[in-house]
């Protein structure tokens, strides 16, 4: 990129992947516009551990202290269906030695909240916003927004989730592309189904 010419970058989707792009991407000199089809930011989600990787990079960018902040010291952890009635649980002592010392544990929402607070303001960040359709040619990429307006840029990221529609409309039907690797969530004992972990202190 030439010093005189700054590139452009169209993100769709304001989570946590979305964010650290617009966040790194202004960073390097990129003009930025990030498409969220949620009129507003999300809170709550399921508790994360930041560990190896996701640790290094937060530490890259900064973030750790901030992230640390709102970190949860758990004391255990308790499964429960969707009852209400607890399993089994794995004491916080456990948790921890498992993870080791490189590790930040705190719900999904507190990262995304970090990763907002830290965006520069130059970036566009458009809430209730999705997109119709994406055309691209040699000198770059035509994003249409549901509201009528069209964005020309160098590139677009989809960060929309697991299921992208974004990707969708690039790509195809997912199942076409998706790769799956092979995990599995196993269930506590006596087959409670889709088991949260609830922390039982701060």
């Amino acid at each position: 990129m030439s010093k005189t010419t700054q590139r452009k970058a169209v993100i769709v989707g304001a989570g946590i992947a979305g964010l650290a792009a617009a966040r790194r991407l202004s960073e390097i000199g990129w003009e930025v516009v990030v498409a969220e089809k949620a009129p507003e930011r999300r809170g709550g989600g399921y508790l994360l551990a930041l560990t190896g990787l996701g640790y290094q990079s937060a530490d890259r960018m900064g973030l750790l202290a901030a992230l640390s902040a709102r970190a949860l010291n758990p004391v255990e952890f308790r499964y429960a269906n969707a009852a209400g009635r607890f399993g089994y649980c794995v004491p916080g002592d456990t948790m921890r030695a498992v993870l080791g010392q490189d590790a930040v544990i705190l719900f999904r929402g507190d990262i995304e909240s970090v990763l907002y607070d830290a965006i520069p303001g130059n970036v566009d960040l458009q809430f209730g916003q999705t997109v119709d359709e994406i055309t691209q040619d040699d000198t770059g990429v035509q994003v249409t927004l549901a509201s009528g307006g069209t964005l020309t840029a160098d590139l677009l990221i989809a960060a929309d989730g697991l299921h992208s529609a974004t990707r969708r409309q690039v790509f195809g039907p997912e199942k076409g592309f998706r790769r799956d690797l092979g995990h599995m969530l196993s269930p506590p004992p006596r087959s409670t189904s889709h088991p949260t972990a609830y922390p039982t202190a701060p």
